[in-house]
Formats: C-alpha cells, sequence, structure tokens
C-alpha cells in the first residue's frame, strides 16, 4: 500500500502482522479449549455411546424372542423350546441391561471425577496436551485410533480404549479438521 499526499512519501508495503487477531490463509499451529460437560450432556452422550456398543440387533432379536415366548406361554406350551427361549431372551435382554447400567455408573463417575469441572485441551501437529482437576498431560496422535461423532459431542478414543468427550459447541471448523485428518493419518476409524 502507498500513497502519496501533499509532498509525503510513499508508505512501503509490509506483510501483515501475524497473530490471532489477524486474518489469515494458514490454518492455526494449535488450538486450545475449555470443556465444562454438564450432567444431562454427560448422561445422554454415554447412553448413545453405549446403546452404540450394544446396537440396534440386540434389541430386534429381544423382541422377535419374547414375542415367541410369549406366544408359546398363552398357549401354554411348556415344552423344552419354550424353556431355551425363555434362557435365551434373558442372556440376550436382561444380562446385557444390568451390564449396560452397571457400565454407565461407572463410566459416569470415573469421568466426573477425571474431569472435574472443567479441561483445558491444547490441540496441535504433535498430539493433545489436556490440563484436568487431577493433573495434565500430553498424548501422540499415534494413540489415538477412534473417532466417535454423535450429535452433540464427539469421543476420541485412545488405543486402550479410553476416551474423551469434546462437546461440539466448543470445536471449530479447523479443530475438526485437524481432528479427524490426525485420526485417518493413524488408519483409525472415524464412526
Amino acid at each position: 500500500m502507498s500513497s502519496v499526499v501533499d509532498g509525503t512519501t510513499a508508505i512501503p508495503e509490509q506483510p501483515p502482522l501475524a497473530g490471532p487477531n489477524h486474518a489469515s490463509s494458514e490454518p492455526p499451529s494449535s488450538y486450545e479449549i475449555t470443556v465444562r460437560i454438564e450432567k444431562p450432556m454427560l448422561r445422554r452422550v454415554l447412553r448413545k455411546l453405549l446403546n452404540s456398543y450394544l446396537g440396534r440387533k440386540r434389541y430386534l432379536a429381544a423382541l422377535i424372542i419374547g414375542y415367541a415366548v410369549t406366544t408359546f406361554l398363552l398357549k401354554q406350551d411348556y415344552s423344552w423350546y419354550t424353556w431355551v427361549l425363555v434362557g435365551l431372551l434373558i442372556i440376550v435382554v436382561v444380562l446385557p441391561m444390568l451390564l449396560r447400567s452397571l457400565m454407565f455408573l461407572r463410566w459416569l463417575r470415573a469421568y466426573q471425577a477425571e474431569q472435574g469441572e472443567a479441561a483445558c485441551y491444547r490441540f496441535d501437529d504433535d498430539g493433545i496436551e489436556a490440563r484436568v482437576t487431577n493433573g495434565q498431560g500430553q498424548m501422540p496422535w499415534q494413540e489415538f485410533n477412534r473417532l466417535l461423532r454423535l450429535d452433540e459431542a464427539w469421543l476420541l478414543f485412545t488405543r486402550g480404549n479410553a476416551f474423551t468427550i469434546l462437546p461440539l459447541r466448543d470445536l471449530s471448523p479447523g479443530l475438526r479438521e485437524l481432528i479427524m485428518g490426525k485420526i485417518e493419518a493413524n488408519d483409525g476409524e472415524i464412526i
């Protein structure tokens, strides 16, 4: 940019300043977010996670088996296959529901104890740095192998099946691209 007004000299062009308040064509090298997860949201996200583990096919099988058992019992058919179906119904429905409840409570308590009121995450090309109530740590991207995208949060899984909940309201489009790119680079799974 140059200007000649009233005998002044031209102002040489200068590159724009780099920084958070200046527009740049390059994406930032790191992203920092503070995550606060309210109990209702945490419960919804964990329920969806558990339902993804159990799957809808199990519920469909339970409905079919339940219908067959009810039909046989109403016809007063107490033969061996009726009792096999009753046992199968217990194994397919009741046992997973009990396990689901126990897992849900365990995950809820563990996540609340670890996360605390808020957690700060810094994402960059090297990995993720987390600062939570219990301390801080850094993990390289190679440790992350799966991303589960839910409607209100993303769950980022490590190879050890631990996960971090990242609410979508806190994730900028650039950060979403970074996370998906790093998971894909690790031959990870995006669901």
